[in-house]
């Protein structure tokens, strides 16, 4: 099976854009959708990782896959899933070679 095959389910990718009324000058946080019908796989925590030390890992609660991207950070994004909403934690290069891009998240409550 090609690693293809494994994306099961889709993503929406959202940005965080940031606006400034023209009158008040209040400045206004949103999320903005950025990539819509994303092909990914998503993967609950394993429980020893969440026990780490590691600060990122102590908040993991899911691994999100996808084909290899360059175009997104954790401190700007985050993933909605049918009615989830994960905060990004981390964003790696799983397969070193820009084979795909695996995603450290966590669940928003």
């Amino acid at each position: 099976m090609s690693y293809d095959g494994l994306l099961n389910i889709t993503c929406t990718i959202q940005k965080n854009t940031t606006t400034q009324d023209s009158t008040t000058y209040e400045i206004t946080d949103s999320w903005a959708t950025f990539a819509s019908s994303v092909k990914c796989r998503l993967t609950g925590a394993r429980g020893g990782e969440q026990r780490s030390s590691n600060d990122i890992l102590n908040k993991m609660t899911h691994k999100l896959f996808l084909v290899y991207r360059t175009d997104i950070d954790w401190k700007d994004y985050q993933i909605v899933i049918g009615s989830n909403t994960y905060n990004i934690l981390i964003v790696i290069d799983a397969g070193g070679a820009g084979r795909h891009t695996e995603l450290a998240l966590e669940i928003v409550k």
